[in-house]
């Protein structure tokens, strides 16, 4: 089976290069965005580096080699909240997302104290699904919880399923010994310009550059 990614979206689509160009004085630029502190990050030396626009209960950051794509986080509470959705393509037929590719099809990110609380769906297209709960900090991404024959779609449900599933988990931020419970630990390391992640029980460090949206922007953590 072949899969490739056709783009990705936030919850709230996109905005035309246009419209953006009207309000491009209310943009900063930075080298890249950093989802635990929600702040634009470096000065700008490489591309693709990210503009940032914060507002009351609304932040927007946009990719500069992507204008028209927006990633929109919205205040939900106690979190700030991003969807952001893939569109797959298989052998060229419908688009879909076969349940054995290791991809998920959407992100729900709630965020807040320096932690990113991850809900990733699997649909694929047979309408098989599944869900994976992790949490990630600075230092470490780990899953707590697994469900296949689930899928949800309605952010608040999303949230109060997240909010169980880190109860049932015994997770407390802060601690540096998690729960039993808490599997495929891997490490997040700064490295110089770049991101790394370290899987448990492997000496291969996947390493990103600190640009655009480090490992937020990619479909696999």
């Amino acid at each position: 089976m072949i899969f490739w990614i056709m783009g990705c979206t936030s919850h709230d689509g996109e905005l035309s290069e246009e419209s953006f160009l009207r309000d491009s004085t209310q943009y900063e630029r930075f080298q890249y965005f950093d989802y635990y502190t929600l702040t634009g990050k470096g000065e700008v030396t490489d591309t693709p580096y990210v503009f940032v626009k914060r507002e009351k209960d609304r932040i927007t950051v946009r990719l500069s080699d992507s204008l028209p794509q927006t990633y929109i986080f919205n205040r939900m509470g106690d979190y700030w909240h991003i969807r952001q959705e893939y569109e797959m393509e298989y052998a060229g037929t419908e688009p879909c997302l076969c349940i054995n590719s290791p991809n998920p099809r959407r992100y729900d990110r709630y965020i807040k104290d320096d932690t990113v609380f991850q809900v990733a769906q699997f649909v694929s297209c047979f309408n098989e699904s599944s869900i994976r709960v992790s949490v990630l900090d600075k230092e470490k991404r780990f899953y707590i919880y697994y469900k296949d024959g689930y899928t949800m779609s309605d952010t608040a449900e999303i949230l109060e399923y997240l909010n169980e599933a880190i109860s049932k988990s015994g997770f407390k931020r802060g601690e540096k010994n998690y729960p039993d419970s808490f599997i495929n630990v891997s490490h997040i390391l700064n490295i110089r310009d770049s991101i790394g992640i370290k899987y448990d029980n492997s000496r291969y460090i996947d390493k990103l550059p600190k640009r655009g949206l480090t490992i937020f922007g990619e479909q696999r953590i």
